[in-house]
């Protein structure tokens, strides 16, 4: 009975850290004063963990090994703690950070206040690599400038103009594709990697990254689809000659993995391979909007609607809700309309909204995804973009009608108060390039040949099931 009990019964919790050498016991009674409300500011990892567990076991000697390496070559910045979650005393101090399985890795920094789940290799490399990762960040930014978040404003930029001479390096995930929740946001494995192509003050590749539900344009441009292929990592060498994809399967599930996988990855562009190695390889970069100059004026901005605009004035999370003011303008950009349109981008300045018009006549497929028929315009549609496509509509009260701003009005005012009903659109349309078109006086006979009779006139708001007041 005896000799079962050793093979099947739980170890004594001091069997897994018999020796704890560098590697601090935490538990209920010193975890406050040790990491969350310590006189000093130290940087702390923290296992959690139960003694019998198989995982734990084998990861134990990883960490004793690292407390070590980190105590010789951080001294007191930082420090790896362990807690027992098996002693009953320590039960509740488990439950306060969510403690479902074993081991699990959490990191303090500014004196608790901020935490994150660890995404590093589990083992002795990839825990120091992790912490040290961790104090650039806390003392020098140097996430920040390893590896700095990228907007679809800023990838222009990126891309094109700075360090154009040197290769580039971007991760784009999504918040299903990464566990980490770090302050900065980016992935730790990602800062990782992209240290090994810095020397002091050089870099050989430039890094970047984008979360996707931050900054949907930049993974639309790459033509990828957020469900199904990221993470990606996107290789672009230099003078943006041309641009390739490492994609889910390619890349793996662990830290470690992830960090060898992208590293030959971009070992591979930079020495010209993967142009030959039948890669996922593409000419040249998508199209990004250049930065806009800023302008001498405050006026309130309302534009033509175009291609190149589309998703900086629009669609983009940035633009807030999009006001579209779809018109039958026979191919000119004057037209009564205007007027009106001016007053309410100058009315509501300081409003999440960003007012646009599009000629529903020569983009026909448009004005026909929202809805639109030639018959109710003029029309205001309300746009929403983001994680759920949502919109709304304001239509003339009958054939002929113009803009009424009072109406038009009443209309943003019950969005901005949460009473707007907004109706789901699977995906957003785009905007045809003037140059593919197959002129104005055909797209205006598709839409007028799409309009019926119906005539059932006033001022339309069409909704779904999703009252959307607030964005998601």
């Amino acid at each position: 009975v005896a000799l079962a009990c050793i093979a099947s019964c739980p170890t004594p919790a001091r069997a897994l850290f018999d020796d704890l050498g560098d590697v601090v016991k935490l538990d209920a009674k010193n975890f406050d004063s040790r990491v969350t409300n310590a006189k000093e500011d130290v940087y702390w990892l923290v296992k959690y963990y139960a003694p019998w567990c198989g995982h734990c076991k084998k990861l134990a000697p990883e960490w004793t090994k690292a407390a070590k390496a980190l105590k010789k070559e951080v001294g007191d910045k930082a420090k790896l703690g362990a807690v027992d979650c098996d002693d009953a005393t320590n039960k509740a101090l488990c439950a306060k950070f969510n403690v479902n399985g074993f081991p699990t890795l959490k990191g303090f920094a500014a004196r608790g206040k901020e935490s994150h789940d660890f995404d590093g290799a589990r083992d002795a490399d990839g825990i120091v690599q992790f912490v040290k990762t961790k104090l650039a960040a806390k003392t020098t930014a140097s996430e920040d400038k390893l590896a700095p978040k990228l907007t679809y404003h800023d990838a222009f930029n990126f891309l094109n103009v700075v360090d154009a001479h040197i290769a580039k390096a971007l991760l784009l995930v999504s918040s299903a594709s990464t566990s980490d929740s770090s302050s900065a946001g980016v992935p730790s494995w990602w800062t990782s990697t992209a240290v090994k192509y810095k020397s002091g003050r050089r870099k050989d590749v430039a890094f970047a990254w984008v979360r996707h539900e931050d900054d949907p344009g930049v993974a639309r441009n790459f033509k990828l689809d957020p469900l199904v292929d990221l993470p990606a990592v996107v290789f672009v060498a230099p003078n943006a000659e041309y641009h390739a994809f490492l994609r889910p399967a390619e890349l793996g599930d662990r830290a470690g993995g992830k960090i060898r996988a992208a590293k030959a990855f971009v070992d591979k562009g930079r020495d010209g391979s993967l142009k030959t190695g039948g890669a996922d390889v593409y000419v040249g970069v998508p199209k990004f909007p250049e930065p806009r100059k800023p302008r001498k004026t405050a006026d309130a901005r309302y534009a033509a609607l175009t291609d190149e605009n589309v998703l900086t004035d629009c669609f983009g999370s940035y633009a807030g809700t999009c006001v579209v003011l779809v018109v039958d303008a026979n191919g000119v950009d004057e037209f009564p309309e205007n007027t009106v349109m001016v007053e309410l981008a100058k009315k509501y300045r300081n409003d999440p909204f960003s007012f646009v018009w599009i000629d529903g006549g020569a983009q026909a497929e448009f004005a026909k995804a929202f809805g639109v028929k030639k018959s109710r315009a003029p029309a205001l549609v309300a746009v929403k973009s983001g994680r759920r496509n949502r919109f709304a509509t304001l239509t003339a009260a009958s054939a002929g009608d113009g803009l009424d701003e009072r109406t038009a009005s009443a209309f943003l005012d019950k969005i901005l108060g949460g009473d707007m009903q907004f109706k789901p659109i699977a995906s957003l349309p785009s905007v045809e390039p003037e140059y593919l078109r197959g002129g104005d006086d055909a797209a205006a006979t598709t839409w007028a040949d799409e309009e019926d009779d119906d005539a059932s006139g006033g001022v339309e708001v069409h909704g779904g099931e999703d009252v959307g007041g607030e964005d998601d």
